[in-house]
Protein backbone atom coordinates (compact mmCIF):
# COMPACT_ATOMS: atom_id res chain seq x y z
CA UNK A 1 0.00 0.00 0.00
CA UNK A 2 0.98 3.38 -0.79
CA UNK A 3 0.80 6.41 1.73
CA UNK A 4 -2.90 7.52 0.22
CA UNK A 5 -4.39 4.57 0.94
CA UNK A 6 -2.83 3.94 4.07
CA UNK A 7 -4.33 7.23 5.68
CA UNK A 8 -7.77 7.30 3.90
CA UNK A 9 -8.72 3.76 6.12
CA UNK A 10 -9.85 3.50 8.85
CA UNK A 11 -7.84 2.69 11.63
CA UNK A 12 -7.17 -0.40 13.26
CA UNK A 13 -9.46 -1.42 16.63
CA UNK A 14 -6.66 -3.06 19.34
CA UNK A 15 -7.51 -4.38 22.32
CA UNK A 16 -7.43 -1.14 24.50
CA UNK A 17 -10.34 0.50 22.38
CA UNK A 18 -12.47 -2.80 24.03
CA UNK A 19 -11.31 -1.53 27.38
CA UNK A 20 -11.86 1.60 26.92
CA UNK A 21 -15.02 1.26 25.51
CA UNK A 22 -16.14 -1.64 28.13
CA UNK A 23 -14.60 1.28 31.22
CA UNK A 24 -16.81 4.05 29.48
CA UNK A 25 -20.24 1.64 29.93
CA UNK A 26 -19.34 0.36 33.10
CA UNK A 27 -19.51 4.16 34.33
CA UNK A 28 -22.51 5.14 32.52
CA UNK A 29 -24.38 2.46 34.29
CA UNK A 30 -22.99 3.32 37.65
CA UNK A 31 -24.15 6.81 36.86
CA UNK A 32 -27.35 5.97 35.72
CA UNK A 33 -27.97 4.44 38.61
CA UNK A 34 -26.77 6.34 40.80
CA UNK A 35 -28.79 9.55 39.29
CA UNK A 36 -31.49 7.23 39.61
CA UNK A 37 -31.43 6.41 43.53
CA UNK A 38 -31.28 10.52 43.82
CA UNK A 39 -34.58 10.67 42.09
CA UNK A 40 -35.63 8.25 44.53
CA UNK A 41 -34.07 9.55 47.09
CA UNK A 42 -35.52 13.16 46.36
CA UNK A 43 -39.17 12.31 45.32
CA UNK A 44 -39.03 10.40 49.10
CA UNK A 45 -37.90 12.87 50.64
CA UNK A 46 -40.81 15.40 49.51
CA UNK A 47 -42.82 12.99 50.28
CA UNK A 48 -41.65 12.62 53.80
CA UNK A 49 -41.71 16.35 54.27
CA UNK A 50 -45.15 16.89 53.19
CA UNK A 51 -46.53 14.23 55.31
CA UNK A 52 -44.30 15.64 58.07
CA UNK A 53 -44.20 18.95 57.85
CA UNK A 54 -40.42 18.72 59.31
CA UNK A 55 -41.69 18.21 62.81
CA UNK A 56 -43.12 14.99 63.24
CA UNK A 57 -40.15 13.53 63.53
CA UNK A 58 -40.26 12.10 67.05
CA UNK A 59 -38.26 8.66 67.02
CA UNK A 60 -36.59 6.69 69.13
CA UNK A 61 -33.00 7.72 69.35
CA UNK A 62 -31.88 3.75 68.76
CA UNK A 63 -33.62 3.41 65.76
CA UNK A 64 -30.30 4.20 63.83
CA UNK A 65 -31.88 3.54 60.13
CA UNK A 66 -35.10 6.06 60.91
CA UNK A 67 -32.78 8.80 62.05
CA UNK A 68 -29.89 8.47 59.31
CA UNK A 69 -32.97 8.68 56.69
CA UNK A 70 -34.03 11.98 58.61
CA UNK A 71 -30.86 13.04 58.77
CA UNK A 72 -30.35 12.89 55.20
CA UNK A 73 -33.72 14.08 54.08
CA UNK A 74 -32.18 17.34 56.42
CA UNK A 75 -29.52 17.47 54.57
CA UNK A 76 -31.23 17.38 51.56
CA UNK A 77 -29.25 14.67 49.48
CA UNK A 78 -28.62 11.26 48.97
CA UNK A 79 -25.17 10.11 51.25
CA UNK A 80 -25.82 6.30 50.97
CA UNK A 81 -25.95 3.18 48.46
CA UNK A 82 -24.16 4.03 44.90
CA UNK A 83 -25.20 7.73 44.87
CA UNK A 84 -23.38 8.37 47.99
CA UNK A 85 -20.04 6.95 46.62
CA UNK A 86 -19.77 8.34 43.14
CA UNK A 87 -20.59 11.93 44.41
Amino acid sequence: QDESERSSSAPDVCFLDFIAATLFLVALVMETVADNQQYTFQAKKYAWRSTNNNGGNKLHEDDKMINDTIRQYSDGFCQSRLFGIVR
